[in-house]
């Protein structure tokens, strides 16, 4: 299934494709890149959460949703760090900024409370593409006591910055 695919299945699901829970199901379909998913991936995902037509997918979107995205899912560390693979471009090793950005908005918006900042920060100050260790471990600052940081700590040098940022030392 490709994009075209996708979007029909969305439409049937009267999901829209830039809802969150699409990552969570390209995620449980181990979709690639160009969201390419394999038959016997579409088929066991499915049949493991007891689904086998569009009105079983629609009733189990709500548990989906919760069990991978509610605020204490601790499943929603899956999601956030395939999607890192899953938006990449293809054989680079770094996310593009504006696609992180967009990813960011969509993902963290309800669990990071300095998302605003931190996006400012990034597209005025780095400009740069987004590591993999700083995707991942910006997740774990998120939930991260501000006044609790430590600067001597294995954080990525772009989150050391920013937190001399959000402190007024930059």
């Amino acid at each position: 299934m490709g994009v075209d695919g996708i979007a029909a299945f969305c439409k049937d699901l009267n999901v829209e494709p830039e809802d969150p829970v699409m990552l969570v199901v390209a995620y449980l379909l181990n979709a690639d890149q160009n969201l390419e998913i394999k038959k016997n991936n579409w088929i066991s995902a499915w049949a493991s959460l007891n689904c086998s037509k569009i009105a079983d997918i629609k009733k189990t979107l709500p548990t989906i949703r919760e069990e991978y995205l509610g605020p204490k899912s601790p499943n929603f560390k899956l999601v956030y760090q395939f999607t890192f693979q899953f938006a990449r471009a293809e054989n680079q090793k770094s996310l593009s900024l504006d696609t992180a950005v967009e990813y960011w908005r969509l993902l963290l918006s309800d669990r990071f409370k300095y998302l605003d900042k931190w996006i400012q920060f990034v597209t005025t100050q780095h400009r740069k593409a987004i590591s993999k260790d700083t995707w991942n471990l910006l997740l774990d600052f998120a939930e991260t006591d501000l006044d609790a940081y430590d600067t001597e700590g294995a954080w990525p040098v772009l989150i050391d910055e920013f937190v001399d940022y959000l402190r007024g030392g930059a």
